[in-house]
């Protein structure tokens, strides 16, 4: 996924052109499953994995969140919501206003413009 789906803060909502492969999308079912299993059985009444606090779990799958929102990869319900909670994050948020303030000439054109 990450060759396919390099992260990019710049990049929104854009679905890749071309059809994502079988094995990519074997790992982003795994992934909805793994989120939607986890907030499941640990994550009642909060928006994270595991509740309502924001923990390394969820500092982890940061960059999936930010692929996921970069391509606008489809999900469950459960893990959409996921996605817009982790988003909402202060974290999340003060690292997304960073990446738009670095200077142009930091961004490999390779990465801006996969289509």
């Amino acid at each position: 996924m990450r060759s396919v789906m390099p992260m990019n803060l710049g990049r929104i909502q854009r679905p890749l052109k071309e059809p994502l492969s079988e094995a990519v999308l074997k790992d982003i079912a795994r992934i909805d499953s793994i989120w939607t299993e986890a907030r499941g059985r640990f994550g009642a009444g909060g928006d994270y994995l595991f509740g309502r606090d924001f923990t390394n779990a969820d500092v982890a799958f940061a960059p999936i969140v930010a692929r996921f929102l970069s391509y606008d990869v489809e999900v469950s319900d459960s893990s959409r919501n996921y996605i817009k909670a982790v988003r909402r994050h202060p974290l999340m948020a003060r690292w997304y206003e960073e990446a738009q303030r670095e200077p142009s000439e930091w961004q490999v054109n390779a990465f801006e413009t996969i289509e």
